[in-house]
């Protein structure tokens, strides 16, 4: 893309210097740079919003601040991270780590995920109390295996 400018003619001349016309005014071409997107405005919304979701998410799980509402991750931020952060889950978490030290979703096993999702559905995780079916739900759907993982 390219921005053309056009000078606009004066009513006197600079001191020292010379002047435009309308009809001679000269041509400057600006480049003009941005970030292009070819989707449409509901889309863009759309990964905005998904992207303010993760970042809420990270902090919830870096700070074990009240979980987003309708997401694992910010369920494990809010009731599982105290535990189960790398730096507690030794002493506290049994050594089972659901939160990395940068604060983000440790990756499990199959077996892991499994077991997870075993004891919170049985109300054994957390031991402070059994969650809300919403959000057995939630972590349910988060950590049950995919198909291609089931193999």
């Amino acid at each position: 893309m390219v921005v053309l400018l056009v000078a606009a003619a004066t009513s006197s001349p600079p001191a020292g210097g010379t002047y435009a016309t309308a009809d001679h005014a000269p041509t400057v071409l600006v480049p003009a740079y941005g970030p292009a997107f070819s989707g449409s405005d509901d889309l863009l919304k759309q990964i905005l919003g998904e992207l303010k979701g993760l970042r809420g998410d990270v902090q919830a799980m870096r700070g074990g601040a009240v979980a987003p509402a309708g997401n694992a991750v910010g369920v494990i931020g809010a009731r599982c991270a105290s535990c189960h952060k790398a730096e507690t889950a030794e002493d506290r978490g049994g050594g089972f780590v659901l939160v990395e030290k940068d604060g983000t979703p440790a990756e499990l096993s199959l077996s892991e995920k499994r077991r997870l999702v075993r004891l919170v559905g049985k109300g054994e995780m957390p031991p402070s109390g059994k969650l809300a079916e919403a959000e057995v739900k939630q972590l349910s759907d988060y950590f049950t295996p995919s198909p291609q993982e089931k193999k």
